[in-house]
């Protein structure tokens, strides 16, 4: 699983990403110590997971997750409890830990968010690439016409 880290603390960043290292599940590709920069990143490349703090200079993590048309998979770690109920409000929060990030921890919101990848994985339409076709079906002794091919525009 793809993920990033977006954090203020050099040391918090520093902890998640040790931790997550090792989660073989998890690959690190990217951490940045503000919003602006991961939000930049994340229209350029895809990503499964961020561990995203809520409290950072100039932009907290609500507004990060306001901000993405499609925003991935987030696990808060945040050293501030008084938000997690707030944050259960999206629907891309995976879960919220609170510092110090633990790997008993942090492994339990990571199965979370592998669950959730996968089943997006299982649930994803491939758009086909021929031409619409047509399939007849039985309906109450009739053959009705049904498409089952869309083509995507």
């Amino acid at each position: 699983m793809r993920c990033i880290i977006i954090d203020d603390d050099d040391t918090a960043r520093l902890l998640v990403k040790h931790i997550a290292n090792k989660i073989d599940e998890v690959e690190i590709v990217a951490d940045f110590d503000n919003a602006i920069d991961g939000i930049k990143y994340l229209n350029e490349e895809s990503i499964d997971l961020v561990f995203l703090d809520v409290h950072m200079p100039n932009f907290i993590g609500f507004d990060f997750i306001k901000t993405l048309n499609s925003p991935p998979n987030i696990i808060f770690t945040t050293s501030d409890g008084d938000f997690a109920l707030d944050a259960f409000e999206y629907a891309s929060v995976v879960d919220y830990i609170l510092k110090p990030v633990t790997l008993e921890r942090l492994k339990k919101a990571v199965d979370k968010a592998l669950i959730l990848v996968n089943q997006k994985k299982r649930n994803s339409i491939q758009v086909p690439k021929e031409p619409e076709k047509e399939l007849y079906v039985n309906v109450d002794k009739k053959l009705v016409k049904r498409l089952i091919f869309q083509k995507f525009v």
